[in-house]
């Protein structure tokens, strides 16, 4: 209990020993009744009187207690204090004779003494301590304090406690005998449970940070457990140190319960964020600063969850967290209806309102302060803050994730004293709380005053519009004006003249040429009117010049108060659907001085076929681009981290485990590819460790009992479990578990998943999920089993496993080596009848782990099934099973590389592996990628060519006598990416190299094409693939339906095609929203219509539809052509359009000639509405009163 005036000024001492404080305390049961705890009472001070000596009968002797301690009651097992004033001169009235006795008048004294040590603190600081032993069946507890000063005036205080909620009445308490702890010393902590306690775990916090953790073993546990353990305190854990300990029982419950313990130091303290455990004192004077005293404090939490928040953690676990009431969640907010914290409801209008209609108070909790709702009339709080309070969303209207933490930043300060920090000020309307904290070795921590920060500027200027357009269409940029003033102001807005585009006009009554506008190149200029306090948005209509890359549209503005320039980019792609050819080749100065290489660009140099009316391709559309890099593994980005969308330059939208877990692998093995050759920096490499731990995260978000699913609507697979267990086995390496850590609790569970699927025979097999597995390469196979086999995922499976054996403990490892000698004898029983090479390749490299002695045999198996090819200095054109064929060489290069080390035949196998890649940054698909790269660094690391690296390669076009290029590869970054792009795609391109060693040319090319026949052709015909659009009438064509039909034809080595994919390439201006394509999805999937879908990924350029049964492809053209009908006005694009809700009537200055170019014009600025069909973005605004978020 703290006791003080309202503006925090402490109480006088000497009022203080002339007052009293009487605490009650009240227990509701869960049987309905009440019980009254014993009352605490602090009388005002007594006097000492000087005491004579006197004789004391028995009876005597209790008077003298009843005086000291209180008359004791027993009433209901709990026993009540009651305080007599020792002056009371009726009480002693003729006892003098025995108050003088000289044995009891020393005990007297000492009573006296205790009882002014145990209410010394209340009488100099007005601070009390007290505990209250609450009965076991307790279901809430109020305790009221009412202090009464010597003049009689009063003053109150309430508080209502709940029990802390678990459904099985399971709980876990933590208390500490330390109340005060020093550095240097220890501090004991018990934990008690009222169920047997074999183990726990506990953390260690201070200042956010998380100072320690580990396990403790409690060896003689009974029916309640007790464990004490003592933490010796380090600075670290200076001014406060927080103790949480939690159980998870095997049922997946969890405990928790945590404490705060002061810290006391010689360093200099300076006010922290105010918590419960303390309280603070604010002189009146302000002659000095807040004084602050720490308390020991406890969980004030209802609920597990709320405990690991209040500690300052946030969990991420499969455990089940309690919430403290099962009807949590059920309070409906479009009703105007809050949560409490027990699960109650209460209405938005009745916050701060003085009441408590909660019964734990949540609705008048906190509101003194001013960053909390309060009534502002008599009708209910204010508009914008009901809003913020309704949305089905807070976060993002209450924190801004990409401007919130701008101010967030860390500088080291000199021996001065003095340094300035710049930061770059997000645009918004907003006000900021700018706090400050500053580090010191020897004085410690220390804070300063929030401060108040208006980033509002006078009038600014943000833009909107689509990132991705094909060649020769027509965008608009919206340009919202705000004007924070109280004042109308005049705005000028300035479109600079730009080769990349020019400005689109519409002529008079909102008309508009849509194939041949108006144009103007040279300097735009609107002039506009903004009210006080408002925003006017104006649409830019712009036609792009530029064939292919980049253009930048600049925007400028001014007005009298202030000027402001912001700019969008835009990329631009050729027109037709695209087509890419990839050409690798390794150039190979191990024992030669120079090489020549030739690489042929496979476009012609006029699109024009004599005599017909096609073309070979569409004009300005062909693009070549010519990457290097030096050893065989390929290149390395500069962030060093590989994400699927660049890998795959955004062609494959993996929205599933698969693409998580190629992020995961590829930036793994590029990593330790770095770390064998002394290319890796760990300072510089922090970023891709961090996008490791962000993939393992979303890969364990589709972890069920141990298993891995491939999707969020799908069961777990056994193939998907093996191959992600392999990979997070290769991220354990102990110099980096700082950086990256995988708990091996994850490894034990997906191992002990794969075991339930072992046959007795040894093999593994797939779920009941999967009656076709997803990868055709572990398809089940006839054999002399009495049931088809799967060689390729026993295979897998017994591979990951005998990696991942030594990081399980007890009976699981035990069960693992058990489960691998099965296999292992499945597998070498299965090696004579084996034919296909993958099977061969992936077993052999599997036996070879184990240490199988038929290992040898495996290898010169390999060696029977190997082809010999060609290198394709032509593009590689898409064979029947090029990832497998990668895949299997890359298992064999492994095995080889084992058992002969570097000899010519691995340097065969890697020269022809480098010479199929299809992407700079990956083989073929997923799979086949990451099992090239371990397998590449293998060979890197032994054969340590990158030691002696150092080249110079020439480049050299025929399609352009004056192109001349060169580039330097040396040491230490050898392996770093060193791209160009290649002017006039078409013709060759000479390669001449001089030095030593080896690298890695990559040449792509890629170009657009509108007739069927020119479109890249799989090697044979898997699937029939019809598409229809319709586009409606209403709404200018802003609406789309789209039908897209397949089927799987190709049944002659398979009855589905295993897990496919449909792309559909979405028009410029319009976007399905990934919210409503999760609800298509999840809907056929639930009422049947189509089971086999599993996901939708939605980008600006493309939709994906992801399915389970549908490594194929086939292609058509979807022809657009009605959409070059539409002009600008149609689709409200410009501020020209006079029946357009932004229609800005206002003058036009142009500086510069009108230059006519023909362009074709498509809808911009769209948005996919809730019927599946698009809106146009102006009505969406115009639909939420212009409400721009």
């Amino acid at each position: 209990v703290n006791v003080a005036y309202d503006d925090l000024e402490q109480i006088d001492p000497e009022d203080l020993l002339s007052s009293s404080l009487k605490i009650t305390s009240t227990v509701v049961l869960k049987t309905g009744g009440t019980v009254t705890l014993p009352e605490i009472y602090i009388p005002p001070e007594i006097e000492d009187a000087e005491l004579t000596e006197t004789f004391l009968t028995e009876s005597d002797q209790n008077l003298l207690k009843d005086s000291l301690y209180g008359k004791r009651s027993f009433k209901a097992g709990a026993f009540g204090n009651t305080y007599y004033n020792l002056n009371n001169t009726d009480y002693f009235h003729g006892n003098e004779a025995w108050l003088l006795n000289a044995r009891y008048r020393s005990i007297l004294a000492k009573e006296i003494y205790i009882k002014k040590q145990e209410f010394g603190d209340f009488r100099e600081t007005g601070i009390f301590t007290f505990t209250l032993e609450i009965p076991k069946d307790a279901a809430s507890l109020t305790v009221n304090a009412v202090y009464t000063d010597g003049e009689g005036t009063t003053a109150g205080a309430k508080l209502d406690g709940i029990q802390n909620y678990h459904p099985n009445e399971r709980h876990l308490h933590v208390t500490s005998s330390t109340k005060n702890g020093v550095i240097g010393e220890y501090a004991v902590f018990h934990v008690r449970t009222n169920f047997p306690l074999l183990k726990f775990h506990y953390v260690v916090l201070s200042k956010g940070v998380l100072v320690h953790s580990a396990s403790e073993e409690v060896p003689f546990a009974g029916a309640e457990g007790v464990a004490t353990l003592a933490l010796a305190i380090s600075r670290e854990m200076f001014p406060l140190m927080t103790f949480l300990a939690y159980h998870i029982d095997p049922n997946g419950d969890i405990n928790a319960d945590f404490i705060k313990i002061p810290i006391d130091s010689p360093s200099v303290f300076e006010p922290i964020p105010r918590t419960v455990s303390k309280v603070a004192i604010q002189p009146r004077n302000r002659a000095a600063p807040y004084s602050v005293k720490l308390k020991t404090s406890g969980d004030t939490e209802g609920d597990v969850r709320r405990t690991f928040q209040a500690a300052g953690l946030s969990p991420l676990s499969d455990t089940r967290f309690q919430s403290s009431s099962p009807n949590i969640g059920n309070c409906e907010v479009s009703l105007g209806l809050l949560e409490c914290g027990d699960g109650t409801c209460y209405q938005v209008k009745d916050i701060c309102n003085g009441v408590n209609n909660c019964e734990d108070g949540s609705d008048e909790i906190l509101c003194n302060y001013q960053y909390v709702p309060t009534r502002s009339n008599e009708e209910g709080i204010d508009e914008v803050k009901v809003y913020h309070l309704l949305r089905q969303s807070w976060w993002k209207d209450l924190f801004d994730t990409e401007d919130g933490s701008f101010a967030w930043a860390t500088q080291f300060i000199d021996h001065g004293g003095n340094e300035q920090l710049g930061l770059e000020i997000p645009r918004t309307q907003d006000d900021w709380v700018v706090e400050g904290i500053a580090f010191h070795q020897h004085f410690g921590i220390s804070f300063i005053e929030p401060q108040m920060f208006n980033s509002n500027p006078p009038v600014f200027l943000v833009l909107e519009g689509p990132t991705i357009c094909r060649r020769g269409e027509q965008v608009s940029i919206r340009t919202a004006v705000f004007n924070s003033m109280p004042f109308r102001q005049a705005v000028l807005l300035v479109v600079p003249e730009s080769e990349d585009y020019q400005f689109v006009y519409v002529e008079e009554k909102g008309i508009v040429d849509f194939f041949k506008p108006r144009l103007s190149t040279g300097e735009h200029q609107h002039f506009l009117p903004v009210p006080p306090d408002s925003i006017r948005e104006v649409f830019l209509p712009f036609a792009i010049k530029k064939q292919v890359g980049t253009v930048e549209i600049v925007i400028k503005m001014r007005s009298p108060v202030a000027w402001d320039e912001e700019s969008w980019e835009i990329e631009v792609k050729p027109e037709g659907a695209p087509v890419m050819k990839h050409t690798s080749v390794l150039l190979d100065l191990k024992s030669r001085a120079v090489f020549y290489e030739f690489l042929n660009i496979p476009i012609d140099e006029s699109p024009i076929i004599k005599n017909s009316l096609l073309r070979r391709f569409v004009a300005g559309s062909p693009q070549a681009s010519l990457s290097i890099s030096g050893d065989v593994f390929g290149p390395t980005p500069e962030e060093i981290s590989i994400h699927y969308d660049d890998a795959f330059k955004g062609r494959r939208g993996l929205k599933s485990t698969d693409g998580l877990a190629f992020n995961f692998g590829a930036t793994l093995w590029t990593l330790h590819y770095m770390r064998l050759t002394n290319q890796l920096t760990i300072s510089e490499a922090t970023g891709a460790f961090d996008f490791l731990n962000v993939q393992m995260a979303g890969i364990l978000t589709r972890m069920i009992n141990g298993g891995f699913k491939m999707w969020h609507y799908s069961g777990p697979s056994v193939w998907l479990t093996a191959w992600v267990t392999n990979l997070f086995q290769n991220a354990m390496f102990e110099e980096w578990e700082n950086l990256i850590y995988v708990d091996p609790r994850v490894l034990s569970d997906s191992v002990n998943f794969l075991l339930k699927y072992q046959n007795p025979n040894g093999d593994f097999r797939e779920t009941e999920h999967y009656n076709i597995t997803l990868d055709y390469k572990y398809r089940y196979q006839k054999s002399s089993y009495p049931k088809d086999v799967s060689v390729g995922l026993t295979a897998l499976v017994t591979a990951t496993m005998k990696e991942v054996v030594d990081s399980l403990h007890g009976k699981i490892r035990k069960k693992a080596n058990q489960a691998i000698g099965k296999a292992q004898r499945f597998l070498e029983k299965s090696l004579s009848s084996m034919d296909d090479p993958y099977d061969i390749a992936i077993t052999a490299w599997a036996l070879n782990m184990i240490g199988s002695t038929e290992k040898r045999r495996c290898c010169f198996k390999i060696v029977a099934n190997s082809q010999t090819s060609r290198n394709f200095l032509q593009p590689k054109e898409a064979q029947e099973w090029d990832a497998s064929s990668i895949e299997a060489t890359s298992y064999a290069l492994l095995v080889l590389l084992s058992q002969e080390g570097v000899t010519v035949r691995e340097e065969r196998i890697v020269n022809w592996l480098v010479s199929v890649r299809d992407w700079d940054f990956a083989f073929d698909a997923t799979v086949d990628s990451i099992i090239a790269f371990r397998a590449l660094t293998e060979y890197c690391y032994r054969a340590r060519l990158r030691d002696v690296t150092d080249l110079k390669v020439n480049i050299e076009t025929s399609s352009d006598q004056t192109f001349r290029e060169q580039i330097r590869i040396e040491q230490p970054f050898v392996s770093a990416m060193q791209a160009i792009e290649i002017p006039n795609a078409w013709g060759h391109v000479l390669l001449t190299g001089r030095g030593a060693g080896q690298a890695l040319a990559q040449l792509t090319t890629t170009w657009g094409v509108d007739v069927s026949e020119r479109l890249e052709k799989p090697p044979r015909q898997y699937f029939t693939l019809y598409i229809s659009e319709y586009h409606h009438q209403a709404r200018n064509k802003s609406r789309i339906t789209t039908t897209v039909c397949t089927q799987w034809t190709a049944t002659d080595f398979s009855s589905t095609s295993h897990a496919a994919m449909v792309e559909v390439e979405v028009p410029t201006g319009y976007f399905l929203v990934q919210t409503e394509a999760n609800q298509v999805a999840r809907k056929a999937i639930e009422d049947g219509t189509f089971p086999q879908m599993k996901d939708v990924l939605c980008t600006e350029a493309y939709i994906f539809f992801q399915f389970s049964h549908v490594k194929r492809f086939e292609q058509i053209i979807l022809n657009t052509t009605t959409l070059s009908a539409l002009d600008v006005c149609e689709v409200c694009g410009s501020y020209q359009c006079p029946y357009c809700p932004f229609y800005s009537s206002s003058n036009v200055f142009r500086t510069s000639f009108i230059l006519m170019v023909l362009s074709f014009i498509v809808a911009q600025n769209f948005v996919f509405s809730y019927d599946t069909v698009l809106l146009p973005l102006s009505l969406i605004y115009d639909m939420f009163n212009r409400r721009i978020s």
